[in-house]
């Protein structure tokens, strides 16, 4: 019988608990956001002033999930800024694709292999 089958499932929440809490933990010291309020009870995490200043970090983040929500965040973005003209966006962005192309990574032997010989 293997270990993971003689988890009752209220251990395995706890040690779903446990690992969320873990990981919690570690993003609030890569943060440098204060974190004493993990040594308390959750119910009392409210009243903590440190949960109070972390909490008031992490909700003014701004959070974005995932690489097509960036990319679309980056057109509108790029497209108010450079140009409002939508056949000249367009052209703009056949240019970047042509150029990711060309230029698979930016490495300096590949970007020797493309320069001109002089």
């Amino acid at each position: 019988m293997s270990q993971l089958s003689r988890i009752t499932p209220s251990e395995q929440l706890l040690t779903c608990q446990d690992s969320q809490k873990r990981n919690s933990f570690t993003l609030f010291l890569l943060m440098e956001l204060p974190h004493e309020f993990f040594n308390v009870d959750p119910d009392l995490w409210g009243a903590q002033k440190d949960y109070q200043q972390s909490s008031e970090t992490v909700r003014s983040m701004s959070m974005v999930n995932d690489h097509a929500e960036r990319g679309v965040t980056f057109i509108q973005e790029l497209s108010d800024i450079i140009t409002k003209d939508e056949s000249q966006l367009q052209l703009l962005l056949q240019t970047v694709e042509q150029h990711r192309h060309a230029y698979s990574d930016c490495k300096k032997h590949t970007l020797l292999k493309l320069r001109p010989s002089t």
